[in-house]
């Protein structure tokens, strides 16, 4: 990402006819909000190579890494681009998943010359990305500071912060369309007698104008300071770039704002940092002559003017961006990098010279860094306290102003991993398959209510038969953990990393409870795929009680309902309309009951918008948005009239017999499943092994599993049992060798029978189970 934000002002397109164009350019011109919405509309299906990858792009700078994630593994199915693939390792990293963001870092560094290497594409093992926390550090959310738009840079200042944010001022009327949120400007808050934060007001002064305003720092004095703000004029690609300005205090108004000596016409020179002397000023830009990407630069002063400035050079500075600098008063330098090795998104690093040298650059760990965006770090001079900026989980919005506390070490040989075990209270025994979920910090019912519906930095895990999980912890954090199982109540604690992690197992016991289970799933309405990470709410209108989870990889959640109440179960996720249902367990049997089953629907494209911007433009960031977990091919739409020879068994026939056309079907007749079930019989395990064996002989081969369902039961069941019964084949598949990436599950119900046992017609259960079959798509040779 570049961190700059850019003034790209974006002309209308209306006068042009195709979506497609005004999508694309609405992309040139830096409008990736406009873009991300225009490509939506288009869809996958209508949308090439070249522009899959420009929605990525739109969404990426935009922070939305689960959105960019899904967009960029398409277009890497398509066309493996260096660039594409690297970023796609980002979003996977940004988004928790280490070991596949290795495999692509790997792809990447094999098709890129050793010089356009980064750093961070060099790790082999997840491991290596584990930066523990190296002080006994306590973190906490400045909420009376934060608003839900972007808050971040937190300096401070005359006994309180300044720092910028785009929730803008009375006479803010013009929005920037690259983020479709207002422009940033800079905000004062003074603490009170008490130590509290008064209200933030704007900074005093000819300071914030029209467009970009902020990422300040001050001399000593406090009277002289420089700050980031869009240039008045463009450059030679019509873009008003970020410049550094110096403004004076004169009787308690800013004023005398002058354009810094070292700003270039055509690139970005933005977020400075003085250090303690005042003698130099850092600095990032992008200008030429640099390492790659946005890097870091220093200018020394010189009686009223500053030198040319120079390079950090490579300790400091990767091919990807170096930003948001700040200096201590030892003169150390702090600053946030995506190019160095780090947790995900950019991490918050330290560095120090000796002899005039810089020294190997340092990542401050957790709970400084998390797998989303940390910046903006700053200390005060005691050196034990300071403030920074992150849009990790559970945030007030997009960016939040967090403020440090540090004590004393803890020992880094604190192993970060432990065992959650979950018994039955009442009789000690272990229990498999119950939800157990982590979240960063409190999260607590009013919390959970009123929020927008994302639930950030949660994961969840199912015990296995042991009744165990082994998740990770941060030291220093403080976490909720929620655990959940139908039959049982809900458990939730909120305990530090230190309890966690004292002893090698903590052990939650859980009561059981009357009622029904009510089993879900939460789908792509456009595109018939699972929707992970969707925030799930139930209401219980007997209590007024409000309960939230998160649907896991394959869209699945469930709740546990007591008798004799009314409850609404509502599907939300960013980017995403929201759908709900209504259930009842008035008039049911509750001790005979068998699984209530519902299916959420969402669409994509049409929710409102929640404020996100990017950190890919230097005053800038954004919130995480969750649109999809995994990286799936374009769906294909199998044609209804088109059924392919039956293969009676393809374990009779060799490779050479089979005709692997793209487009072309394979049934596997001996892949079915028994009614109502979608675990894989032993006699499908052998088709599935055969599949292995032609995706191991062809290894550019990728295939589409369709699996379909007889016509009993529900319409809507059919299709959840028929996704559900595609992805156990697809995971098979996976399990043995074969990558993801390769692979689609896609469940069709029951629209597509091979007889005639519609609805209402008696059938055998033979007949019925020529219909319950899995069918092989080529969708690439």
């Amino acid at each position: 990402m570049l961190c700059l934000l850019v003034l790209g002002i974006l002309v209308s397109g209306y006068a042009q006819k195709e979506v497609k164009l005004q999508a694309d350019y609405a992309y040139q011109k830096m409008g990736y909000s406009s873009s991300a919405d225009l490509y939506e509309q288009v869809g996958a299906s209508k949308l090439n190579t070249a522009a899959k990858a420009r929605l990525g792009d739109s969404y990426r700078l935009n922070g939305n890494t689960e959105a960019a994630e899904y967009w960029y593994a398409q277009a890497v199915a398509e066309t493996p681009d260096a660039e594409d693939i690297l970023h796609y390792a980002q979003m996977l990293q940004s988004n928790g998943k280490c070991e596949e963001a290795i495999t692509y870092y790997n792809e990447y560094l094999e098709v890129v010359e050793t010089d356009a290497i980064t750093p961070r594409a060099n790790i082999k093992d997840c491991s290596e990305l584990d930066f523990r926390a190296k002080s006994n550090t306590r973190v906490t959310n400045m909420t009376a500071l934060n608003s839900p738009h972007l808050d971040f840079s937190p300096i401070p200042y005359k006994g309180g912060i300044v720092f910028t944010s785009t929730r803008g001022r009375e006479t803010t009327k013009m929005i920037d369309q690259w983020t479709n949120d207002n422009f940033s400007d800079l905000f004062y808050a003074e603490k009170d007698g008490n130590g509290q934060f008064k209200k933030p007001i704007v900074f005093e002064g000819r300071i914030n104008e029209k467009f970009h305003d902020g990422t300040a720092t001050f001399d000593k004095s406090g009277t002289r300071m420089y700050f980031s703000r869009n240039s008045e004029g463009k450059n030679s690609k019509e873009v008003n770039d970020l410049k550094i300005y110096s403004a004076d205090l004169v009787e308690g108004v800013w004023t005398n704002i002058k354009a810094a000596s070292f700003n270039d016409a055509e690139f970005a020179t933005c977020h400075p940092t003085l250090s303690p002397d005042g003698r130099y000023l850092y600095f990032s830009s992008n200008r030429p002559g640099g390492i790659g990407g946005m890097d870091l630069y220093v200018v020394n002063k010189r009686g009223n003017s500053w030198s040319t400035p120079r390079n950090l050079g490579p300790t400091v500075n990767t091919p990807s961006n170096e930003i948001f600098p700040f200096t201590n008063k030892k003169d150390e330098l702090f600053f946030a990098s995506n190019g160095h090795q780090g947790m995900g998104g950019l991490d918050i690093y330290n560095v120090k010279k000796y002899n005039g040298d810089w020294q190997p650059v340092e990542n401050l760990g957790a709970p400084f860094n998390s797998i989303k965006d940390d910046f903006g770090f700053s200390q005060m001079n005691n050196g034990k306290e300071g403030y920074f900026s992150s849009n990790r989980g559970n945030g007030v919005g997009g960016d939040d102003i967090y403020q440090w506390q540090s004590d004393e070490l803890i020992s880094s040989t604190m192993d970060n991993t432990n065992i959650i075990a979950v018994i039955d209270e009442a009789t000690g025994a272990r229990i498999p398959a119950a939800m157990v979920t982590i979240t960063e910090g409190v999260a607590n019912k009013m919390a959970e209510a009123t929020d927008d519906g994302e639930l950030s930095d949660m994961i969840s895990f199912l015990t296995d038969n042991k009744g165990m999980v082994s998740p990770s912890f941060a030291a220093g954090q403080t976490y909720t953990i929620s655990v959940n199982k139908p039959g049982y109540a809900t458990y939730k604690k909120v305990v530090t990393a230190y309890d966690l992690l004292k002893a090698r197992e903590w052990t939650v016991a859980i009561a059981k409870r009357d009622g029904v289970v009510l089993d879900g799933s939460v789908l792509n309405k456009k595109y018939d795929h699972a929707v992970p990470n969707a925030v799930v709410t139930l209401f219980n209108y007997c209590t007024g009680e409000k309960e939230k989870i998160l649907s896991d990889s394959d869209g699945k959640f469930s709740f546990f309902l007591d008798c004799k109440c009314d409850y609404e179960v509502l599907g939300e996720k960013e980017r995403f309309t929201a759908d709900k249902k209504t259930i009842s367990t008035i008039n049911i049997n509750c001790e005979d009951s068998p699984p209530i089953t519902t299916t959420l629907l969402l669409n994509i494209g049409s929710a409102p918008r929640t404020t996100n911007t990017s950190r890919s433009a230097p005053i800038n960031s954004s919130a995480p948005t969750r649109v999809v977990s995994k990286p799936v091919a374009t769906p294909v739409n199998t044609s209804v009239n088109k059924i392919a020879p039956v293969i009676k068994n393809l374990s009779d026939l060799s490779t050479d017999n089979l005709d692997l056309s793209v487009g072309n079907i394979i049934t596997l007749d001996n892949l079915y499943y028994d009614y109502d079930k979608f675990f894989i019989r032993p006699d499908a395990a052998k088709e599935l092994n055969r599949i292995v064996d032609i995706m191991k002989q062809y290894p550019t081969l990728e295939l589409e599993l369709s699996s379909h369902t007889d016509s009993r039961g529900r319409k809507g069941y059919n299709q959840t049992l028929s996704q559900k019964r595609a992805e156990v084949a697809v995971n098979y598949i996976i399990s043995k060798g074969v990558s993801r990436s390769r692979l689609v599950a896609r469940g069709l119900g029951e629209d597509q029978l091979r007889n005639h046992c519609a609805d209402d017609t008696y059938c055998s259960e033979a007949e019925h189970q020529e219909n319950r079959r899995t069918e092989v798509r080529v969708l690439k040779r």
